[in-house]
């Protein structure tokens, strides 16, 4: 049986899979072969370790770090201008937000340009909100 191939361990998206390609020698390179197996998603991540059989590759790509997607600490948050972060707010749904952090106030505050409930504060975190780089799998 062969084991399903995992989403994206960047942004939880299903990943689509090209290859192995057919090939044919050339003039000016008798000796090259087809591509492997390669797996792409559209937030730009790529994955390909030259595995010709699908099974190996399912298996390296699926192979991950026990704990790939940990909650983002407060202070990571501060030095994430611009980017990306999934938001579960302990009182509504989980959604994407793009982080700011020079907001004007006199003290460090995190905020997101799409919040729906406002500027998450320190005191809070891991309390009524969490943020991580990417979709935890376990959450739909």
């Amino acid at each position: 049986m062969t084991e399903k191939l995992k989403s994206c361990p960047i942004c939880g998206k299903e990943l689509i899979v090209y290859g192995p390609e057919d090939w044919e020698p050339t003039f000016y390179d008798p000796d090259s072969g087809g591509e492997p197996y390669r797996a792409v998603c559209d937030c730009g991540f790529e994955f390909t370790k030259g595995h010709y059989d699908y099974r190996d590759f399912v298996r390296a790509i699926n192979t991950r770090a026990a704990d790939e997607n940990p909650p983002l600490t407060y202070e990571e948050l501060q030095n994430m201008e611009n980017e990306p972060v999934w938001l579960i707010p302990k009182c509504g749904e989980p959604y994407w937000d793009i982080v700011r952090t020079d907001c004007g106030y006199e003290y460090p505050i995190v905020y997101f340009q799409n919040t729906r409930f406002g500027a998450y504060q320190k005191n809070g975190y891991g309390k009524t909100w969490l943020a991580y780089r990417r979709k935890p799998e376990d959450v739909n």
